[in-house]
């Protein structure tokens, strides 16, 4: 009778204890498989979006636009600029010309370029070339007493308070009038200050000859000036054959120390994602990715309910929501930048601009030569 009695509880306490240390194991075994699935592929995800040809991409960029010299005997290039009259130069020189590819080696005119450049033949220029200009007002600064007699003008750093948004120069087009900066456009990080979108900015032209005499142009009329404190050069051009785009943004800052510090940017990035069988393998396990976020969040959904406020007592519970919450944002702000460039109007103007705010979700991928 005592032994029915038993079995009717669960059986002896030795075999409850099995019970429950099979049970154990057999959830951590299940646990543990399934997140070894989960890193395993987030780790297909991490790695699989890294393409070896961005740092091929980025290298001969930076090579063509940073290295490249002035005709001569002259070494002028970006990185040697110091001073305006090495911007000019290189702007009229090295620039130009590796912005435009109409010929061959030979000579020989380039056939199919449907008025576009093709920088070393195989990289497509988008849209046209943008440059931008931030200044300060005169006046910016304090002079001390005895040097006022000698200084007639004064242009303190940039700051959004100094900065000079009046017409100026010849007044007629946009590389003369004030733009004022977008709601959400980024602000850029300098060596010596932070700058806001907006400016003096203008667009190249799709012909040399005509870029080139804009140049002429605007040394002549002096658009660069003693409140002139960082000059900005953006483009994108997108390979076909890897199927990348590369951003590039050339930087010139004018600190108030007088001089031009120079810097830049290149960035590969694969924005049409789904092109390849490889792509689509890829897409895959994006979709099992999200699954088990899915997964994941029910649990942590229903540990909630059943510890209510203890559960934040626990610093692994702390961990799983931060896991969960990275996720999900990663993942919408994935969406939200490789949709970007495809809407319909986007492409078809092929706008450089519109690529640069993508390129922050790939910072932390991107190869740099």
């Amino acid at each position: 009778m005592a032994e029915a009695s038993r079995w009717h509880l669960g059986g002896t306490p030795k075999r409850k204890l099995r019970y429950r240390e099979d049970v154990e194991i057999r959830t951590t075994l299940q646990e543990l498989l399934l997140y070894s699935i989960f890193l395993i592929n987030l780790c297909i995800l991490t790695f699989g979006m890294v393409n070896p040809h961005m740092y091929y991409l980025n290298k001969v960029m930076s090579s063509l636009f940073l290295d490249t010299s002035v005709a001569g005997e002259e070494r002028t290039n970006f990185k040697s600029i110091r001073s305006i009259t090495d911007f000019w130069k290189f702007m009229e020189g090295p620039f130009l010309d590796g912005l435009y590819w109409d010929s061959w080696y030979n000579n020989e005119k380039l056939y199919d370029l449907k008025n576009s450049s093709r920088i070393y033949y195989e990289n497509i220029l988008l849209g046209l070339p943008r440059v931008r200009q931030l200044k300060v007002r005169n006046g910016t600064c304090k002079v001390y007493s005895f040097f006022r007699s000698l200084m007639d003008e004064c242009y303190d750093k940039y700051t959004s308070k100094n900065e000079d948004m009046a017409d100026f120069g010849l007044k007629q087009d946009t590389e003369w009038k004030y733009s004022s900066p977008g709601m959400n456009s980024p602000w850029h990080w300098g060596f010596v200050g932070v700058y806001q979108n907006g400016g003096y900015i203008f667009t190249l032209s799709k012909s040399k000859s005509e870029t080139l005499n804009k140049f002429i142009n605007l040394r002549m009329n002096s658009w660069i000036t003693r409140g002139t404190r960082v000059i900005f050069i953006d483009f994108s051009v997108y390979n076909a054959n890897v199927n990348l785009f590369c951003i590039i943004r050339l930087v010139a800052e004018f600190p108030a120390t007088g001089g031009i510090l120079t810097s830049w940017q290149f960035y590969s990035v694969k924005l049409l994602r789904y092109v390849s069988f490889y792509d689509y393998f890829i897409a895959s396990c994006e979709i099992i990715f999200c699954i088990f976020i899915i997964v994941f969040s029910i649990q942590e959904i229903k540990k909630l309910k059943e510890f209510k406020f203890a559960y934040f007592k626990s610093i692994w519970n702390w961990l799983e929501l931060l896991l969960l919450v990275v996720s999900i944002f990663s993942q919408i702000w994935l969406i939200e930048i490789t949709s970007e460039p495809t809407n319909e109007g986007a492409v078809k103007k092929k706008k450089s601009r519109i690529f640069y705010s993508s390129v922050i979700y790939s910072k932390s991928r991107k190869y740099q030569p």
